[in-house]
């Protein structure tokens, strides 16, 4: 456990712990003792008068009992018995730390961590952390696109064969099969990822009828789960939808869900109640992005409207449950939802090691609509519909398609200025209807349920209520969506997931573009354990398949009312471009905290079609304009340091059919074709030769079995003074550093070891990106994993896994290869202690460490003590005092003493700060792709303090800024700044607080060239050029805040 601000060392948050690890190293220890453990540790904690800011509970939670615990989980619900069971009314207060009520600001930040796996992770304000304490940084990708679409039979959006027959379907083998999951998880693993989307379509789970249930489909889904497990890979499940259902030209809902509600999919193409790829007459030239301008067009807008606010709009929808029992449309929609979702986690529970450590949580709904409700008037384009595109009926005119009426309707293009009206034209005159016909037995008069509802008038084809949805049919008060009815639904989501995954996180995703409404806790708005997860595309790219260079839109920044026209929202030039970016992508993630609190964000979605360009770089092999695009979206997510995972991995992607959903093709992998082999097309018009793009230079052919891995600890002290000593004989010079394979022949033993392995009990510090060699998977040093990569430069970029702190700055320059990252921590108040700095002329010396012996080639130690009062790396109670305080204490009788002793005192430091170094608690972990550095003697490193070592084969650098948090004396640990825990030097290094200030660390790192500045020189103008940046943003912030 680890509590903040308490007064004393040794308080009782800090004996809790030991008697909580004593406890888990005994067998015998049972269920009640561990559950009267953690009552009695909350109780002594709040009678010894501290307020921890933080508690993390580590007893299993098989080990207490929940129903006398009830009032310490989150979500859970009383004891019948609340006499029996409360805890006694002085420790009251402790139900108020362990629920989300008690959010601590200041100094005192709120980490939402109960009971979990040792897999767990946890979320601390803002960030998420790991159960070493660091900030986890979260790069992924959605799996899959093709999730959306049934395996059996094929069902790709182009097909129509057999399109209607929806009950007698299987999705298992989405998203790839399970035969090729080493192949993908492997190649996912090696370009850097660590996190899915996972996607499952509503319809893959229960597609045979209501409670019907997959259990084939949900054993395979466990099945990938174990396999992405062994990859090191976290995962959340995303419930995927787009515009409702395949049926209505989308993904996600079953086709038994429409005919609930009345509707006949098999005249949805003939009523233009949804236009739909499987039905269109020429699926070749499917019109790019109009699916989804389904969202206002009959069949996806209706059921959209009743999912959420059936009850409230349509009360007399009717519908028999499996129960027998008749239930409005709208509890007989979200009910099932809810619970196809819950059984799959039941599904996944079921399998050890699967629920914390792997499923971390569950999104709400993917890009949830809100039908009609909110519209003002049904007689003209709802203010939401900023795509028009083909034809484009108004809500009134599709209602009356939808009954059979011919009615003429404006239709629209597309063009780098936005959708514009090109005429209008007749359409339904057969007179198709999208409604069921009425049972013998039914009471209803129309079969259009917004006619039944006296919304319009089938008999004179009269629009007789414009604003029915914009207010209570009843009470007559303004509806608004998000407030009224799609918080209602994530608080039913949230409390079906959380009976079965009670500590799972809920990703909260509202509409596309839209801010959240303010979360009231009091409003039974879930705030334990959530995180904010937004989408966000370029539109201009993604609906052109072009990407402009010359100006792109601030769409976000327009709808929030911060331009008073369009024109001043155009922005210029290539930095223009990245400054829109950054700033929509900025505002997103500050409609999150504002609305929901200070919560981890993840943008869920994110990504660049690669057919841009009428596919050209299917011909060329040129992907120079992916790159570009994709690069500029990143470097905004980068720049605002989110979270996010990139749509999309399909692993049956091809340049004909793209991802094989209605004419996208955003995945980020193509299986290349051999040279010469035509892309698929009838026409053969486009010969490739390879889909993988250009890069700049080939990855490193994987080394023979017995070489030595390139694992080295690489000291990069900011500035030297003196001569330079070699490192080693065998050392090779160059221009701008020392450099020298570490460890020995074969069959030494650091040879021997696996980079990211764990030896003599000591925890790996990769434990985030997965094992570089575990037992049944795939190694990921091989190139061929590269290969179908398009765009590879843009998103295998380096980036920091792991930060002991807070990250501050972050920043890729493709072009350069130059890789900047700051981040801070609170100010250590301990002494001076050990940092190895060798004393050297050149700034850019370097020295090696050999991992297997721990000590400098050539040198010895105690050369590097003189220069050791840079920072504390080492708790005030193991480290000796500095030399100034040495000095202090001096007079020519002390003289000698201190002479005895200081051999003695250099070793004791020697043997600690290698401690140290084993702990991963206190290290950067950064992912250094081979794409952008494939070579070691080809890249350059720069940090202001400390030592940094590089596992080639892991791709992954490894930093130790040295600067542990450990308080001096009562007053510093007092102060809040600062947490420790007395377990084997393992510090918990919280983030940035308020007192005592912070101390900031910079690693630069580029590829080596000709003709380039001195390292050094370039990270210091980074390191300045990091601190403007920072405060110029400050600054616009603050004068947004003002106006």
């Amino acid at each position: 456990m680890v509590a903040s601000n308490v007064d004393d060392p040794d308080s009782d948050a800090l004996i809790f712990e030991e008697q909580r690890q004593q406890q888990q190293d005994t067998s015998s220890s049972s269920s009640s003792s561990s559950s009267s453990l953690l009552s009695s540790a909350v109780s002594s904690i709040l009678a010894s008068g501290h307020a921890p800011a933080e508690i993390s509970y580590r007893i299993p939670l098989k080990d207490i009992d929940a129903s006398a615990h009830a009032h310490f989980l989150p979500g859970a619900e009383p004891a019948a018995d609340n006499s029996a069971r409360s805890p006694p009314s002085s420790n009251r207060q402790s139900q108020d730390l362990l629920t989300p009520g008690a959010y601590a600001t200041g100094r005192l930040r709120r980490k939402t961590s109960l009971a979990g796996a040792p897999g767990m992770l946890h979320t601390d304000g803002p960030w998420w952390t790991d159960r070493t304490g660091r900030t986890l940084m979260l790069r992924g990708v959605n799996v899959s696109g093709s999730a959306k679409l049934p395996t059996r039979p094929f069902m790709p959006s182009h097909v129509r064969e057999g399109f209607f027959e929806d009950a007698d379907v299987s999705f298992v083998g989405r998203p790839f099969p399970l035969d090729e999951a080493d192949e993908h998880f492997g190649r996912l693993r090696r370009w850097g990822f660590n996190f899915l989307r996972f996607n499952v379509a509503w319809e893959a789970l229960e597609h045979a009828g209501p409670g019907v249930y997959d259990y084939e489909y949900m054993d395979y889904v466990v099945q990938i789960l174990v396999k992405a497990k062994q990859y090191g890979f976290r995962v959340f499940i995303d419930p995927h939808q787009d515009v409702w259902s395949r049926f209505t030209g989308g993904s996600g809902a079953p086709g038994w869900t429409l005919r609930a509600a009345g509707l006949d999919a098999t005249q949805f193409n003939a009523s233009y109640a949804a236009i739909v790829h499987n039905t269109y007459h020429d699926p070749a030239n499917f019109p790019k992005m109009i699916w989804a301008t389904n969202y206002f067009k009959l069949a996806c807008a209706t059921m959209f409207t009743l999912f959420f606010g059936g009850a409230t709009f349509a009360p007399s929808l009717m519908v028999e449950d499996t129960d027998g029992k008749r239930v409005n449309i709208q509890d007989y929609l979200q009910s099932h939802y809810c619970k196809a979702f819950t059984e799959l986690a039941n599904r996944i529970q079921m399998c050890p090691g699967l629920e914390d450590e792997v499923v971390i949580g569950y999104d709400t709904l993917n890009e949830p609509s809100p039908g009609w409700i909110g519209v003002h008037d049904l007689s003209t384009f709802p203010e939401s519909q900023d795509l028009k595109h083909g034809n484009t009926p108004t809500p009134f005119q599709t209602l009356l398609l939808g009954m059979g009426f011919g009615t003429e309707v404006e239709t629209w293009d597309l063009s780098w200025a936005g959708p514009h009206k090109t005429g209008s034209t007749y359409l339904n005159p057969k007179g198709a209807k999208a409604w069921l016909p009425l049972q013998s037995n039914s009471d209803r008069k129309w079969e259009c349920v917004w006619a039944e509802h006296g919304v319009w008038d089938p008999l004179t084809r009269r629009l007789l209520k414009k604003d029915y949805f914009a207010r209570h049919p009843v009470t007559g008060q303004k509806i608004n969506f998000l407030a009224d009815f799609w918080r209602v639904f994530v608080h039913r989501v949230t409390q079906h997931i959380r009976t079965v995954h009670r500590r799972a996180v809920i990703f909260v995703e509202p509409p596309v573009n839209e801010a959240p409404p303010i979360w009231d806790e009091k409003k039974g708005d879930p705030t334990y354990r959530i995180a904010y997860a937004p989408h966000w595309y370029d539109g201009m790219t993604l609906i052109n398949k072009r990407f402009n260079r010359w100006f792109n839109v601030d769409v976000i920044g327009y709808k929030r009312g911060k331009y008073l026209a369009v024109p001043f929202a155009i922005k210029f030039g290539e930095y223009g471009i990245r400054q829109c970016f950054k700033s929509q992508i900025e505002m997103l993630r500050r409609d999150g905290f504002t609305s929901l609190g200070q919560h981890p964000c993840i943008m869920g979605e994110i990504g660049i079609p690669y057919d841009m360009d009428d596919r050209k770089a299917y011909a060329t092999g040129d992907y120079s304009a992916q790159v570009h695009a994709m690069d500029v979206n990143i470097r905004a997510l980068e720049a605002n340091l989110i979270n996010f995972t990139l749509w999309t991995y399909v692993a049956d992607n091809s340049n004909e059919w793209g991802d094989g959903w209605n004419g996208e093709d955003l995945s980020i992998f193509c299986r290349p074709l051999p040279r010469g082999h035509s892309s698929g097309s009838e026409s053969g018009e486009h010969s490739i030769d390879h889909d993988t793009p250009l890069m700049e230079s080939p990855a490193p052919a994987p080394e023979a079995p017995d070489a030595p891995p390139h694992v080295g600890i690489f000291v990069l002290p900011a500035e030297f003074s003196g001569d330079p000593q070699p490192a080693d004989t065998q050392s090779v010079q160059s221009r701008n550093r020392h450099w020298r394979r570490s460890g020995g022949g074969a069959g030494s033993a650091s040879s021997r070891r696996r980079p990211g392995s764990v030896e003599s009990g000591s925890e790996s510090s990769s434990s985030s990106a997965g094992p570089s060699s575990a037992e049944g998977t795939l190694a990921d040093d091989s190139a061929d994993l590269d290969v179908g990569g398009r765009g590879l430069l843009a998103f295998a970029r380096p980036y920091p896994v792991l930060t002991p702190g807070t990250p501050v700055y972050l920043n890729f320059d493709m072009a350069s290869s130059l890789f900047t990252y700051v981040f801070s921590h609170p100010r250590s108040r301990g002494p001076a202690a050990l940092v190895l700095v060798p004393v050297a002329t050149s700034s850019s010396a370097v020295s090696v460490v050999d991992p297997a012996q721990q000590q400098p080639h050539g040198l010895s130690l105690a050369k590097f003590l003189p220069r050791a009062r840079r920072f504390s790396t080492l708790p005030a109670s193991t480290l000796l005092r500095g030399e100034g305080e040495e000095e202090e204490s001096g007079g020519e009788h002390h003289h000698h003493h201190h002479h005895r002793h200081r051999h003695q005192r250099r070793e004791q430091q020697q043997q600690q700060m290698l401690l140290g170094m084993s702990d991963p608690a206190g290290e950067v972990e950064i992912y250094v792709p081979r794409v952008h550095y494939p070579r070691a003697d080809a890249v350059e490193v720069w940090v202001s303090e400390g030592q940094v070592r590089w596992e080639m084969a892991d791709q992954r650098l490894h930093w130790r800024c040295g600067c542990f948090d450990a308080p001096a004396d009562d007053a510093a640990a007092a102060d809040g700044t600062a947490t420790a825990s007395r377990r084997s030097l393992h510090l918990s290094l919280g983030h940035a607080g308020s007192g005592g200030g912070v101390v900031e660390h910079t690693i630069v790192m580029r590829r080596k060239r000709a003709g380039q500045p001195p390292l050094l020189d370039v990270g210091l103008r980074r390191r300045r050029e990091a601190a403007a940046e920072r405060a110029e943003e400050m600054g616009k912030l603050a004068a947004e805040n003002e106006r």
